[in-house]
């Protein structure tokens, strides 16, 4: 898990240094949750991270959360105009794992450059950096990012571990 530590660390700062570049060119920021209106699905590696983080709250805390975590998931516009159910750990238009997110959820908002069919693609949320130029080195290499992610599930779980469905992780934490 350590290494997974390391990955995410990675990641958010480069996220932090493309916000200090790009910070007017972007509308990332709490309550912006807009990403979050996706069914998701993690390695096992991740769904561990989330288990663990959630293990170190008080009763208290975990109260808290389970209580939030009662009302019902949060339905929202996508960017394709479809009203769709929201992340399950979304409350308020607020992350409640955020400490402990997935990998997919910490890149988003920044520019991702990746393979697709036999040549590079760069994609954005429509949101950040419309008038804006990028460059290459702006981009987090998300294949990279998930081959780093997919050896790490293969040291930590073996092979073809089924992914775990964020709807489940939150029922088996209630």
């Amino acid at each position: 898990m350590d290494q997974l530590k390391i990955l995410y660390q990675k990641v958010d700062a480069f996220f932090d240094d493309i916000q200090k570049r790009h910070g007017p060119h972007m509308q990332c920021q709490s309550g912006c949750s807009r990403c979050c209106l996706v069914e998701l699905s993690v390695f096992k590696l991740e769904a561990d991270h989330i288990r663990g983080w959630f293990s170190t709250l008080t009763a208290q805390e975990k109260k808290e959360l389970r209580r939030r975590w009662q009302s019902p998931v949060q339905t929202g516009t996508n960017f394709h105009g479809e009203t769709v159910l929201a992340c399950p750990f979304l409350r308020n238009d607020r992350c409640t794992i955020y400490a402990a997110r997935p990998l997919i959820c910490r890149s988003q908002g920044l520019p991702l450059k990746f393979r697709l069919e036999a040549e590079d693609a760069v994609d954005a949320c429509p949101l950040n950096f419309n008038e804006t130029e990028l460059e290459l080195k702006d981009c987090l290499d998300l294949d990279k990012v998930n081959q780093v992610l997919a050896h790490l599930e293969l040291y930590h779980s073996g092979a073809n571990m089924p992914r775990v469905k964020l709807t489940d992780l939150l029922t088996e934490l209630c």
